[in-house]
């Protein structure tokens, strides 16, 4: 059986993770769409290994606007409910980033919807808009207003993404992540991890990795490759892999729950 902390060839050996898309041409600095299917890994028994796709993440980078980067991101979760009815909540962020080391969040529209059951549930969505200026960050949640002091640097882990793809440097200076856009947690670093770096095939070649550590959320480790793309994000047993086809597949995933949800876990044929 295999063992040891999750990694994308790890990943690849329980056959989760075949391979990641070609990336002819890929430039971190120019507009771009990085597609992820989200998957939970309970065990790594080799012929039962649990494994449940969860949601996906896409996140498209626009032009630049005014020396702002730009980023229209979309985060699905599936729901799984025992009364049979399944459905999934999707989050989409539309958000002005500062051009510097952690794409930090300076304004942003989100919205939060609930589909349940094929059917859109209006009571259980949200509105919000937000900046953030000279250390603090506003929201207006459904137009109540929010005000937060941040001590230092700020960053939003789905433009963290993005980030990392540009400067792949430690991380000395603590910073605040803004957890979904919703949550605060302090005391983040990132760093590379040049000894967990690892060959993943002849076409990808070597990942590079990276570490972030911080309170209230489990480490992440992430994996840059050559083109300086980041390819998988890991953290406990939460997956982020680059697949160009994660729409379809979370589509059809959700396909198959409306049928089967409540019938326990869900174990893909692969």
């Amino acid at each position: 059986m295999p063992t040891g902390p999750l990694t994308p060839s790890l990943l690849k050996h329980i056959g989760v993770i075949p391979s990641f898309p070609a990336a002819p041409g890929f430039d971190p600095a120019a507009p771009y769409v990085n597609r992820y299917r989200i998957w939970s890994i309970t065990s790594l028994e080799p012929e039962n290994h649990l494994a449940r796709e969860t949601g996906m993440l896409r996140i498209e980078r626009l032009p630049m606007q005014e020396n702002c980067l730009s980023f229209r991101i979309l985060h699905r979760i599936l729901l799984e409910e025992s009364n049979g009815y399944g459905g999934h909540n999707d989050v989409t962020v539309e958000v002005l980033c500062a051009n510097d080391a952690l794409s930090t969040p300076l304004e942003w529209k989100l919205e939060s919807t609930f589909t349940i059951a094929n059917s859109e549930r209006d009571n259980l969505s949200s509105r919000e808009t937000g900046k953030f200026s000279n250390r603090q960050l506003t929201r207006s949640v459904n137009g109540i207003e929010y005000t937060f002091d941040i001590s230092g640097r700020l960053a939003a882990n789905w433009c963290l993404f993005d980030a990392l793809q540009r400067s792949i440097s430690d991380s000395h200076e603590p910073f605040t992540l803004f957890e979904g856009f919703n949550l605060i947690r302090e005391g983040h670093r990132v760093r590379r991890r040049p000894d967990l770096d690892e060959a993943f095939d002849t076409a990808t070649g070597n990942l590079r990795c990276s570490t972030q550590l911080g309170r209230g959320i489990l480490p992440y480790e992430y994996w840059l490759d050559s083109s300086n793309r980041l390819v998988a994000a890991i953290s406990g047993t939460r997956i982020y892999f680059l697949d160009d086809k994660a729409e379809e597949a979370i589509a059809d995933r959700e396909h198959n729950q409306f049928i089967y949800s409540g019938r326990g876990a869900w174990i893909p044929k692969i």
